[in-house]
């Protein structure tokens, strides 16, 4: 059975049953409601994006880092964990898209944009076009022990990709939450070594790592990134996506995550890769199970022109064999290679 965004399910309470139009901090799950209703996307498609025009598979593997993505493909694609590897990809943007299977689970790969604006634009297409998980790839270079995987399950400090969506009541101590479900699970497979820390949003990379270059504003930048460290006494992150594809999919009502993986020797390395794999190939059972008890679908609210079968509770191989769909994903056609 197809479904659109229009009828992906939602709740219209939090985890207490109160409702959740008015809290400052955005409470944790997997179908939650924006702060500001009036802000909750709806009606969106490959028909009113911009850049991917053609529907994806449900589960995914995002990453701004083109070298970690390429890393991650070969090392996978020479040990035989995914199949039926395919490029979608146009010159004119800095996105690529590769559709595979793992054990007859279709699944995409994409190198995204790097930090919250080009992020949040190249997510929100992602879940537009039919994602419903995206797992956030990165290295652990930020703990200790250069060996942990880190779990990250909740994120802060990001306020401009809000205020432009509308929902001016976010502030810089806004909680975006993971995908509970999809935290459980890679918890569950990264059982042995892992940490689940939280993430605090770079909204510009240089101030914050080279605040000795604005000497007028640099005790001021100094002074915050203290106040943030404070609030996670038991460690914590820094990037420029995780709160945006986190905030995305809370509008979206849907999954994300994200997980760093220390860079190993190759063995264990493929095995975090499989792990990786395995958590996407298990979230469609359990986000189903948790997706029947939630609240009606907004099928009212708008009509998708398009549907694809490749939904939640539904494991068909996508489009990797459709000649129909050919190999671009994107609007120009002119700029095909």
């Amino acid at each position: 059975m197809s479904q659109s965004n229009d009828e992906r399910p939602q709740s219209t309470t939090n985890d207490t049953g109160s409702s959740n139009n008015a809290p400052k901090m955005m409470k944790r799950g997997y179908s939650m409601l924006l702060l500001n209703e009036a802000c909750r996307i709806r009606g969106t498609s490959i028909e009113t994006n911009v850049l991917i025009k053609k529907n994806l598979p449900a589960r995914g593997i995002v990453s701004s880092n083109p070298l970690r993505v390429e890393r991650l493909i070969q090392k996978c694609t020479d040990n035989q964990l995914i199949q039926n590897l395919q490029l979608h990809s146009n010159p004119g943007w800095s996105i690529k898209i590769w559709t595979c299977t793992f054990e007859g689970f279709a699944i995409f790969i994409a190198v995204t944009p790097m930090g919250s604006t080009g992020g949040g634009l190249c997510y929100w297409e992602l879940f537009a076009a039919q994602a419903q998980a995206i797992l956030r790839l990165g290295a652990n270079d930020q703990t200790e022990d250069p060996n942990q995987i880190v779990i990250c399950d909740q994120a802060d400090n990001l306020v401009n990709l809000p205020h432009a969506a509308g929902d001016l009541e976010v502030t810089r101590q806004t909680v975006f939450h993971a995908s509970n479900v999809l935290v459980d699970l890679l918890k569950k497979h990264f059982s042995e070594n892992h940490v689940v820390l939280p993430v605090h949003h770079v909204e510009d990379y240089h101030a914050y790592n080279l605040s000795e270059c604005l000497p007028d504003e640099g005790n001021h930048i100094n002074g915050f990134i203290e106040r943030l460290k404070r609030n996670s006494p038991n460690g914590c992150c820094w990037d420029m996506e995780s709160a945006a594809l986190f905030y995305r999919a809370q509008q979206y009502g849907l999954h994300a995550a994200t997980v760093l993986i220390p860079m190993t020797p190759e063995g264990a390395e493929i095995e975090h890769y499989r792990l990786l794999f395995q958590t996407l190939k298990d979230f469609s059972a359990s986000a189903a199970a948790v997706a029947s008890t939630t609240a009606a679908s907004r099928r009212s609210r708008g009509t998708r022109k398009f549907n694809t079968n490749d939904v939640i509770g539904t494991d068909d191989t996508l489009f990797v064999n459709d000649p129909e769909l050919g190999n671009n994903l994107f609007v120009d056609e002119s700029e095909r290679l």
